[in-house]
């Protein structure tokens, strides 16, 4: 399970931001906000989290579960939130490997596969 600090390195490293005060123009966020998602003391709400899942194209879903773990007090629904992280982070990595050209898929099938796993759908080709 990634952590705030965890995704503001990726998007700093990403975006080749060679400051956090670059990455707080970009997020629209004051510095002590990102220095307080460093101390890992806050973490995204949902709106954050969703702009940095479109930054980082990953699925939002995945961005806010890794939020809500890292909020939670409790082990047991912190475990839950880890669980349900795992679940969508996999959906995206499997779609990055099932629409990779040395599979065999034709760029139609790719997006196919991409549009569905978007979708939550869930595709199983033979």
């Amino acid at each position: 399970m990634k952590t705030t600090a965890d995704f503001l390195d990726d998007l700093r490293a990403k975006y080749d931001l060679s400051s956090d005060y670059q990455l707080c123009k970009m997020l629209g966020m004051h510095r002590q906000q990102v220095s307080r998602y460093r101390l890992m003391k806050g973490a995204f709400d949902d709106v954050i989290a969703v702009k940095v899942a479109e930054l980082l194209d990953l699925n939002p879903g995945y961005v806010m579960a890794c939020m809500h773990a890292q909020r939670a007090s409790e082990e047991h629904i912190k475990k839950a939130w880890e669980r349900a992280a795992q679940v969508l982070g996999g959906i995206a990595a499997g779609v990055v490997i099932m629409t990779n050209p040395v599979m065999g898929f034709d760029a139609e099938t790719a997006s196919l596969l991409t549009l569905a796993a978007e979708s939550s759908v869930l595709c199983i080709l033979c």
